[in-house]
């Protein structure tokens, strides 16, 4: 090992310890005066800061008034991802301020099961409580078991059967991958309504123009479901464009995406 590599070595870490040190020095004896709150959204508002801020003095330890060596600023922060509306967050400070940095969940859909209950999807897949104001989003309702339950993830827990040779099926799970094409897609956005889960828990679309219905059918829980919903869309898409320029999708009144390229239409009577 070189002369000058050897320095580095014994260099690089005394200079670390040294600013460590220096901190504590100077931060010796300070406390925190205030917080701060600096959030990020995604999608329509479903909490303001004042809400933030009420959570958060009632869950998480107190900081105004604490020695900054006192403050654990981990356990902090994992109190502050407890909230239920945010993503993620980061708790930082700066002088004398605590500042918490988060990120509201992107919602996508606005779930009603079969009890009537009525809570929000994220477009991670975490299930939100309802807000008045959840804004303008796809609503999803009928024949869906599932209910809200605190720090649940469509996918997360739903994939987690690893049962081999059967096709397992979630209602809830199709939804949430059809909501998170369909809020990527801005022709699908303007063009869908609502989406329904029928007696079969098989997924049926209602779009904004028109007075039919598209069956989507179901994604088992182990295939690829972002391909399967992309060719599905696709040959819809392919059909309403090409397949419906002489005779027009008027004269129908269901669309069956079920079978992949070949799609079934029934007629009105």
């Amino acid at each position: 090992m070189n002369r000058k590599r050897k320095i580095s070595y014994i260099l690089f870490p005394c200079i670390f310890i040294g600013c460590f040190v220096v901190y504590a020095y100077l931060t010796k004896g300070q406390r925190f005066e205030q917080i701060e709150y600096s959030i990020e959204y995604p999608s329509d508002t479903l909490f303001v800061k004042e809400d933030f801020s009420q959570y958060i003095n009632s869950h998480c330890p107190v900081v105004i008034g604490k020695l900054f060596d006192s403050v654990n600023l981990s356990t902090f922060e994992k109190k502050v991802e407890e909230y239920p509306y945010i993503s993620n967050a980061d708790v930082i400070h700066n002088k004398k301020t605590l500042i918490v940095k988060a990120k509201q969940e992107k919602i996508i859909a606005k779930i009603t099961n079969r009890r009537g209950e009525e809570f929000l999807l994220a477009q991670s897949g975490k299930l939100v409580p309802k807000r008045k104001n959840s804004g303008r989003i796809i609503v999803a309702n009928g024949n869906i078991p599932n209910r809200y339950v605190v720090g649940y993830f469509v996918g997360r827990e739903e994939t987690s059967d690893k049962s081999k040779g059967k096709k397992n099926y979630s209602p809830l799970y199709t939804v949430w991958k059809i909501a998170c094409f369909i809020e990527n897609d801005p022709f699908w956005k303007a063009q869908t309504g609502q989406i329904y889960v029928n007696e079969k828990q098989e997924i049926e679309l209602v779009p904004t123009v028109g007075d039919h219905i598209i069956l989507f059918g179901k994604i088992a829980l182990h295939e690829d479901a972002d391909k399967t919903v992309q060719q599905r869309f696709d040959n819809l898409k392919y059909l309403y464009t090409e397949g419906f320029k002489i005779t027009g999708w008027e004269r129908y009144k269901l669309i069956n995406l079920k079978y992949g390229t070949e799609i079934p239409c029934e007629k009105k009577k």
